[in-house]
């Protein structure tokens, strides 16, 4: 494997700034994206974006302190970055909803088939 294609196989994995919903994005995705709900997650997303998938993960300040917050985004952006190729190119928010203590093995679970449903 040449330096080339290397690079482009490691760089598949970054989590880019071009991924990352800006805060006016953010706002009109609230307004009007569709939502889709699983037991612990929801996810507001808007299909059909030409720029590519972009992610966004809000957490309430009533969800726990900084570093458990951090934490979930944290795992949540991992899930993202390893499975680009399952995800539709759509904008998206994933916001945690309950307070489910769930392994990583669980959480990678439902947000990918949060992440099914939201191509149908």
């Amino acid at each position: 494997m040449n330096a080339d294609t290397e690079n482009n196989v490691i760089s598949r994995f970054y989590f880019k700034k071009n991924e990352r919903l800006s805060s006016k994005e953010i706002k009109v995705l609230f307004q009007l994206g569709r939502r889709i709900k699983s037991k612990n997650y929801l996810g507001i997303y808007s299909p059909k974006n030409p720029d590519g998938t972009k992610l966004a993960v809000t957490l309430k300040r009533k969800w726990g302190n900084a570093v458990s917050r951090n934490y979930e985004k944290r795992t949540i952006i991992e899930i993202f970055r390893k499975n680009k190729d399952l995800i539709p190119k759509n904008y998206i928010i994933i916001m945690r909803i309950s307070k489910n203590h769930l392994s990583f093995m669980e959480k990678q679970q439902e947000i990918i088939s949060l992440f099914m449903k939201m191509s149908k």
